[in-house]
């Protein structure tokens, strides 16, 4: 049986996506130490705050080893979410250079500031070219929007075979979400995308 495992370290938005989980009605549990990642077939890293902060609690709460074994070794389903997202690539400039999980081939960065848009991108957007990635395989190609907070995005990426990708334009074309094997990647909030965010995370815990 599918065990659902949520880490909660102490930056992101548990609070939501644990409201969405609870409403789908999946066995779960609350990770609030690392240990408790070998206990899931699936880990949520909901994500809300800087690149750096983010890597630098999961370093201290010691996830980063557990997620590596857990993950790339024993080939659990994993999905990022938002700054979840981010650090799955090389690396992030925010506040600074921070080395990201590097799962995947490529860099968080700002967006560009001379293309005249406002920061965050806050608010619905479109996501493209979705339809490969299995986790978003039911959304309805009349309705493709989902809800957007953050002012860092992957630019640059991993264009081997194995990575499937999505992207979204505000200014600019960025990745809004990725498949590697067993690792999934959103730059948007299920949790807060109504109905399309509830169609991801059950596709999610569905694996």
């Amino acid at each position: 049986m599918s065990l659902i495992g949520i880490i909660d370290h102490k930056f992101g938005n548990t609070k939501s996506v644990l409201n969405l989980i609870n409403y789908l009605n999946v066995n779960y549990k609350l990770c609030k130490s690392y240990k408790d990642l070998n206990d899931c077939s699936h880990i949520i890293l909901p994500g809300i705050g800087s690149f750096n902060e983010t890597m630098t609690n999961l370093d201290k709460l010691h996830f980063i080893d557990s997620l590596e074994q857990n993950v790339i070794e024993k080939k659990k389903f994993f999905l990022g979410i938002c700054v979840g997202f981010q650090i799955l690539f090389s690396k992030g400039l925010e506040f600074g250079e921070t080395k990201g999980l590097n799962w995947i081939e490529g860099i968080c960065e700002k967006f560009n500031s001379k293309k005249k848009i406002i920061l965050p991108h806050c608010g619905w957007n479109k996501i493209i070219s979705y339809k490969k990635i299995e986790i978003l395989k039911n959304i309805s190609s009349t309705d493709e929007y989902f809800y957007f907070l953050h002012s860092y995005m992957i630019k640059f990426f991993d264009d081997s075979t194995d990575i499937k990708f999505a992207y979204t334009k505000y200014g600019q074309k960025f990745i809004s979400a990725v498949e590697k094997n067993n690792i999934f990647g959103v730059q948007f909030h299920p949790e807060k995308s109504q109905q399309n965010g509830i169609s991801v995370l059950k596709a999610f815990c569905s694996l």
